[in-house]
């Protein structure tokens, strides 16, 4: 218990460091930034007081970011792979990567890291644990009582995360992302990071 407290607050506070280092890259100050992402309460009682693995997800994501605006392209994919190895869901986070990279030549550069990292990443799951892949099928069904999806399933009478609500929250989740296409094109394409 220990062990996985001190490594998850010294990883978040990892995470807090490249927080910084991006903001100063980006030419902001760093202290907003930092604040804003360490007083988050989502951060604070989840992550930190909840000891969730998300530090383990974090700082190779957030690495990647640093290493992009440091023109590291190949390396900015290898921590991206790795965060995706933690997390498979921050594969989202590649095609945005790609954009900030942009011109092609340098997108490719990232995707081009990316890939190679998973398969690093892949040798190394392998020759660890054979062909034994997680049972995502069943911890997919998986529904705590406390999700979002089953708190607003309840709070509308509808019997909680049932495939119905799932369905209409997949709906919504497009809408808000065409949501927020139609505003970065309205807004002349500002910078993806």
């Amino acid at each position: 218990f220990w062990v996985l407290t001190v490594e998850m607050v010294a990883l978040m506070g990892v995470f807090l460091a490249l927080v910084w280092k991006c903001a100063r890259q980006l030419g902001y100050d760093p202290r907003f930034a930092v604040v804003l992402v360490a007083l988050n309460p989502i951060v604070l009682i989840n992550d930190v007081g909840g000891f969730h693995n998300d530090p383990v997800m974090l700082v190779p994501m957030m690495a990647a970011v640093s290493l992009l605006l440091a023109r590291r392209y190949r390396w900015a994919g290898a921590a991206l792979a790795v965060a995706i190895g933690a997390k498979p869901t921050i594969v989202l986070l590649l095609p945005f990567l790609m954009l900030a990279a942009y011109p092609a030549r340098r997108s490719l550069q990232v995707l081009l890291g990316t890939v190679l990292g998973g398969l690093a990443l892949a040798a190394v799951s392998f020759a660890m644990f054979g062909f034994s892949m997680p049972n995502i099928a069943d911890q997919s069904i998986i529904v705590t009582p406390y999700s979002v999806l089953n708190v607003v399933g309840v709070l509308l009478h509808l019997g909680g995360a049932t495939p119905g609500v799932e369905g209409a929250s997949k709906i919504v989740l497009v809408a808000v992302v065409a949501g927020l296409l139609l505003l970065w094109l309205r807004q002349g394409r500002p910078d993806w990071l």
